[in-house]
């Protein structure tokens, strides 16, 4: 059995592929982090570009979905639960907490408040 060297560009290929499967798995770990309710995703959220909020994302929270908020700096999971609306946030794939709200606006502006409303 012989060892041939290996070539730069060969290690550096290797140390890549290395950067990549360690930041995938770690990414997947903090997935594991929420605290969210594992429920279906409906696809309609919050936006902070225009300050909307999708007209049927309330109903479908309700109903048992999850939903999102997207903004400049973060990103939320969001659900409602015992009468409240729920906001996991998350920075740079990482969860910071969960606020709570009566309604979606005022979570929101709770949110926004905390976290920018960019």
């Amino acid at each position: 059995m012989s060892i041939r060297p290996i070539s730069d560009d060969e290690l550096l290929s290797q140390m890549l592929l290395d950067i990549v499967v360690h930041t995938q798995t770690e990414l997947n770990q903090r997935e594991d982090l929420s605290i969210a309710p594992a429920l279906p995703d409906c696809n309609l959220g919050m936006s902070n570009y225009d300050l909307s909020i999708d007209e049927r994302l309330e109903d479908k929270l309700r109903s048992g979905y999850l939903g999102e908020h997207s903004a400049w700096n973060f990103n939320g999971k969001l659900w409602y639960a015992d009468g409240m609306f729920f906001e996991e946030v998350w920075i740079r794939r990482v969860p910071q907490e969960v606020l709570a709200a009566p309604s979606l606006e005022e979570l929101r502006n709770l949110v926004n408040e905390k976290y920018g409303s960019e």
